[in-house]
C-alpha cells in the first residue's frame, strides 16, 4: 500500500509501514544491528556511509543499541542515512521540497533506546533540526554576555523588540541604512523573545536561549585528552613550583579525618554507659574464670 498525501511542513517519520510519494518501504527488517567501526578521532562511525559526526548523533551514543523490528526504507535521493545497519538504514534525513524531513525506521517499543542515556539527546537533536530555520539569523542558545545578531526579516521592518526572561523589553529603531540589531543584554539566563515590527504588524517572531553551561558538558564521549596537570613545565623556577604544589595539595583528606574524630566522638560520649557496663561485665567474667581455674 502507498500513502497519497503527507501532511505539509516538517514532519518526523517513525517506523512507517507503507510507501509514500518521497520515500518507499519495503520487507520488515527482523534484529538489524547497528554497524560500527572505530575512527582516527576516537568516534564512532556507521555503515552505509553515515558517520557518528551527523549533527543529528552530536553528543549521542549508539553502540549498545538492541532493535527487534524496523521497516526496509530505500534511501531516497534528497536524504541521507544518519544510522546504518547491517540490513539497511535505520535513521534517515534530508530537505525534501524545501521541507525538512527525519525517518526513523524503527517503533520505539521495538528497541530498548527510550532507556538509554542517548534517547533524550538523540531527540532533541532532531527536534532541533526540524524546528523552521530562524528568520533573523539568530542561534538557538548562547552564553551569557554575548552579542546576538538580528537581521532584518525584510525591507518592510522598522522596528525589532527584544524581550529578556524578566520580561524587560528592548526596542530598536531601523531605517534604510540600519538593517541589523546587535543586542548585547544577554545576562541573564533564559528564553529571549524577538519580534519584528512593520509599523504595528508583526512580520516575524523567533527566539533565543541563554545557558550557563557550555554544551560540550552534555558529551558522553571519554575525553582523549582532558588536560590533566603534568611534570614541571619548562621556565617554571624551584620557587614557582613548590608554591604551584602548595595550591595544588588536596586538603579534602584532611577534612574527612577531622569529621571522622568528630563522629567518633560522639559516638563514644553517647554510648558511655553501654561502653561502661561491657567493659564490667568482661572484667566480671574475667575475675570467674580466673577463679575457676585456681
Amino acid at each position: 500500500t502507498t500513502l497519497s498525501r503527507l501532511p505539509d511542513g516538517n514532519m518526523l517519520v517513525i517506523e512507517p509501514r507503507a510507501s509514500t510519494p518521497i520515500f518507499k518501504v519495503g520487507d520488515e527488517l527482523v534484529a538489524p544491528q547497528p554497524s560500527f567501526s572505530p575512527l582516527e578521532s576516537g568516534g564512532l562511525a556507521v555503515a552505509d556511509g553515515s558517520s557518528a559526526r551527523d549533527p543529528l548523533l552530536r553528543f549521542v551514543d549508539l553502540s549498545n543499541l538492541h532493535i527487534a523490528h524496523a521497516s526496509q526504507i530505500e534511501v531516497p535521493t534528497w536524504g541521507r542515512v544518519v544510522l546504518g545497519s547491517d540490513k539497511g538504514p535505520l535513521i534517515i534525513a534530508g530537505q525534501e521540497a524545501g521541507r525538512k524531513v527525519g525517518i526513523l525506521a524503527f517503533d520505539l517499543e521495538q528497541t530498548d533506546l527510550p532507556l538509554q542515556t542517548a534517547y533524550p539527546l538523540l531527540m532533541r537533536n532532531m527536534v532541533t533540526y526540524l524546528l523552521p530555520d530562524p528568520t533573523g539569523g539568530v542561534p538557538v542558545s548562547v552564553t551569557p554576555r554575548s552579542i546576538v545578531t538580528v537581521d532584518a526579516a525584510d525591507r518592510s521592518v522598522s522596528k525589532v523588540l527584544v524581550e529578556d526572561p524578566s520580561g524587560k523589553e528592548w526596542g530598536y529603531d531601523l531605517s534604510a541604512d540600519r538593517r541589523r540589531v546587535a543586542f548585547p543584554e544577554t545576562r541573564q539566563p533564559g528564553v529571549y523573545y524577538i519580534t519584528q515590527y512593520a509599523g504595528e504588524e508583526i512580520v516575524a517572531q523567533e527566539a533565543f536561549t541563554v545557558n550557563l553551561a557550555s554544551r560540550d558538558e552534555s558529551s558522553l564521549q571519554p575525553n582523549p585528552q582532558p588536560g590533566l596537570p603534568t611534570g614541571a613545565q619548562p621556565g617554571i623556577t624551584s620557587a614557582s613550583a613548590a608554591q604551584s604544589d602548595t595550591f595544588r595539595r588536596e586538603l579534602w583528606p584532611y577534612v574527612a579525618m577531622s569529621g571522622f574524630a568528630v563522629l567518633l566522638a560522639e559516638w563514644f560520649l553517647a554510648q558511655r554507659v553501654t561502653i561502661r557496663r561491657a567493659f564490667t561485665e568482661w572484667r566480671g567474667r574475667r575475675a570467674r574464670r580466673k577463679l575457676g581455674s585456681v
